[in-house]
């Protein structure tokens, strides 16, 4: 499961395990949009028509997803038919049976009524855990930025005098917040791997935001409300120079 990048992708569902496949049934299959589908010689292919079914009192409904109707290693590419395939399967006892096999875990999820009900609590703690995590380690990130200081030290351990702006940032949030205690206590007492804190987190953390900034500002120069980003950091800093000086 470490090695699965992406648990959406069907190549890699036979190699889930029973975690990733809850996730897959209560987020549901996701569709890829805007695809071009090759042609075949007679030059018929999938249609994202075929992701719509015709029920008998001609009401259309929305197939979450094409399940495999064929075999693995021969693939499917009897376009012409396509439509009685379809039909053929979904009227079959297995996809029946599979279906309901789906909706009643599906249900069950949303009830938190599954078998390894207390551990599906543990994990939607956890989850919500690492998000407020998360959520201070932006801050961190938003205010370091804001004043162009420098993030990281020649050492990434905690406490160490030299472990850099982020590391000095965390350790002072957990002397007064209870969620970055506890996770400074995982770690030092080794409880977790995942720290949160080193360089390739940073980097992806300033990635993410520095893209966000990227798309308002498009979004804003196309509805004509481009906001005026460098001329109000100049201004502050403009300010913070001329009380400075006035200080002084």
């Amino acid at each position: 499961m470490a090695a699965i990048t992406d648990i959406y992708d069907p190549r890699n569902w036979n190699r889930l395990d029973n975690k990733a496949r809850d996730i897959i049934v209560e987020k549901g299959p996701i569709r890829e949009e805007n695809l071009v589908f090759p042609k075949d010689g007679n030059s018929r292919h999938f249609s994202y028509a075929h992701y719509l079914r015709k029920m008998k009192n001609g009401e259309l409904s929305d197939r979450k997803c094409i399940c495999k109707i064929s075999l693995a290693h021969d693939g499917f590419g009897d376009w012409r038919h396509i439509n009685d395939r379809l039909k053929d399967h979904e009227t079959s006892m297995e996809h029946i049976t599979n279906m309901n096999t789906w909706n009643e875990l599906r249900a069950r999820l949303a009830k938190a009524l599954t078998i390894d009900k207390e551990i599906q609590e543990e994990i939607k703690r956890e989850k919500e855990h690492i998000r407020q995590v998360l959520l201070r380690l932006v801050a961190i990130v938003k205010f370091l930025s804001k004043r162009c200081l420098a993030f990281s030290g020649s050492k990434e351990q905690l406490y160490n005098d030299q472990n850099g702006n982020i590391y000095a940032c965390v350790e002072m949030i957990a002397e007064f917040d209870v969620v970055m205690q506890d996770h400074l206590r995982r770690i030092k007492n080794k409880e977790t791997r995942y720290h949160y804190l080193r360089h390739k987190i940073q980097d992806a953390l300033i990635y993410l935001m520095t893209s966000s900034m990227t798309i308002a500002k498009s979004i804003a120069s196309k509805m004509g409300v481009e906001a005026p980003f460098q001329v109000k950091r100049k201004a502050q800093r403009k300010n913070i120079i001329d009380e400075n000086e006035y200080n002084e």
